[in-house]
């Protein structure tokens, strides 16, 4: 009984550790992120519109379907027909846009996340410098942004 709460309590722990990780990472983040509102007020309408304009491909292909094939009316499939080509061409066009506002956000905050661990990484101590070669120190750099990068940019 005790291996057992001794096991859950070392396990409690390394949860605990990990949420304030998180949390660390996510107000280190958010610090980061708040000087680029700009980008997010651009990426979330188009985000919207891109939503939207996959719902109504839906509904403009029963409607074609529905009342131009199966009711044999052909002035109506053709009007939903170059309505739906139309919506298709804009909601590809639209994905397009926020595909390369996501990226352009992402190279900014990729050089200032890299510039300021790379700043505290020479800002440590001699000693603390000193014990890792250049190759380790940058790939804790590289490894901590990836880290982070996943963090934030995983579900946008």
């Amino acid at each position: 009984m005790s291996k057992i709460a001794l096991v859950l309590r070392v396990r409690l722990q390394d949860v605990i550790s990990t949420i304030n990780d998180l949390k660390g990472v996510l107000a280190y983040s958010t610090k980061i992120l708040k000087k680029h509102r700009m980008a997010f007020a651009g990426i979330l309408p188009l985000k919207c519109v891109v939503f939207l304009l996959g719902l109504s491909i839906i509904y403009i292909t029963k409607v074609t379907i529905d009342s131009g094939i199966l009711a044999k009316n052909t002035a109506v499939f053709l009007k939903f027909s170059v309505l739906g080509i139309l919506a298709y061409f804009f909601m590809y066009l639209s994905g397009f846009l926020v595909d390369i506002l996501i990226k352009k956000l992402r190279m900014k905050f990729s050089f200032e996340v890299k510039y300021d661990l790379t700043g505290r990484l020479f800002g440590s101590p001699y000693l603390v410098i000193k014990k890792a070669s250049s190759s380790e120190s940058a790939f804790f750099v590289d490894y901590d942004y990836a880290n982070i990068e996943n963090i934030v940019f995983e579900q946008v």
